[in-house]
């Protein structure tokens, strides 16, 4: 072979050093930054729950001894959370595509199906207009078994007070009840156990064996044939024989607004209205004594009343 074809080849030792050295410390540095990454030792995080609905609370967790930072994301465009263990509710139906980053560098994803809830919309209650009305007989026998009827609409519960103590009498619908004693009877009806839906009514307790008598009807004016006269019985007039106890309770009722005089005078004869003394004050007339009341609280001692021959009461005498 010719000398002059031959190649010659020369490596200078400092060129070999320079990348002995530089292959040394490339492996150095890979190994350097291999040991400063973690691994992801966490393969998934826990999800506790009732039931998968709108409305439902979730709990999500981590428990791995590992982690040290966690980052929450739950795909339903709420803030993020940074603890291991979060709460969380989805308002809405869907799947969401729940995040958790732990250590700056784990990442796991979790895909979260909620369902429509099956529980029934609660709409709140518009309370309805109550005006509470009950029918009675408004005159009663004393010992005769009677019933009130209620006709409030929307009343649920009833609480019946029949003034003859002071506690209810009845918690029914239509209750009946019988009067042991005689008298104005002032009669309360409560619903829906609401002071607000009151209403209060009198009934007349009177004896059974009210004396009754008799009188003729009106002769009929003469004509060509003379039909026979009737006789008809009439109860006697009870609202003369009122007593003290009763005037006070009538007092009572006009006090709240609950009686008009028409119905206070007609306890009275007609013809023969009473006076009101009060405090061996100059007397009043009975219209004048209704508005006082109405207008003016007093507290009562005694009442004392004054009756003529024909039982009727002709003067009225309150101490107070």
């Amino acid at each position: 072979m010719n000398s002059r074809n031959q190649i010659k080849t020369h490596f200078d030792n400092n060129i070999i050093i320079f990348f002995l050295f530089f292959f040394i410390f490339s492996c150095g540095l890979l190994a350097f930054k291999s040991s400063k990454e973690e691994k992801c030792l966490v393969s998934e995080f826990n999800v506790e729950v009732n039931s998968f609905e709108e409305g439902a609370t979730l709990v999500f967790s981590d428990s791995s001894k590992e982690s040290y930072s966690w980052s929450w994301y739950f795909g339903d465009g709420t803030d993020m959370e940074y603890k291991s263990k979060v709460k969380h509710i989805f308002r809405k139906a869907g799947d969401y595509k729940v995040k958790l980053l732990i250590n700056n560098s784990c990442s796991l994803e979790k895909t979260i199906k909620i369902k429509k809830s099956n529980k029934l919309e609660i709409k709140p209650v518009v309370e309805s207009k109550i005006i509470v009305s009950f029918t009675h007989p408004e005159k009663v026998f004393k010992d005769e078994k009677i019933q009130f009827f209620d006709k409030t609409a929307n009343a649920v519960s009833w609480q019946w007070k029949f003034d003859e103590n002071e506690s209810i009498g009845s918690k029914v619908k239509n209750p009946t009840y019988t009067y042991k004693t005689t008298g104005l009877k002032t009669v309360t009806l409560i619903v829906n156990g609401d002071k607000k839906y009151t209403l209060s009514k009198v009934v007349n307790v009177i004896e059974q064996n009210a004396p009754v008598e008799t009188r003729p009807a009106r002769p009929a004016r003469p004509s060509a044939v003379s039909a026979p006269v009737a006789v008809e019985p009439v109860v006697k007039d009870d609202k003369k024989l009122i007593t003290e106890g009763e005037i006070g309770e009538l007092i009572y009722i006009i006090s709240k607004g609950k009686l008009t005089y028409e119905s206070f005078k007609n306890n009275f004869c007609k013809d023969q209205l009473p006076s009101v003394q009060i405090n061996s004050k100059s007397a009043m007339s009975l219209k004048d004594f209704y508005d006082l009341v109405g207008t003016k609280r007093m507290k009562i001692k005694s009442i004392k009343i004054k009756r003529e021959t024909n039982t009727c009461v002709s003067s009225i005498y309150i101490k107070v």
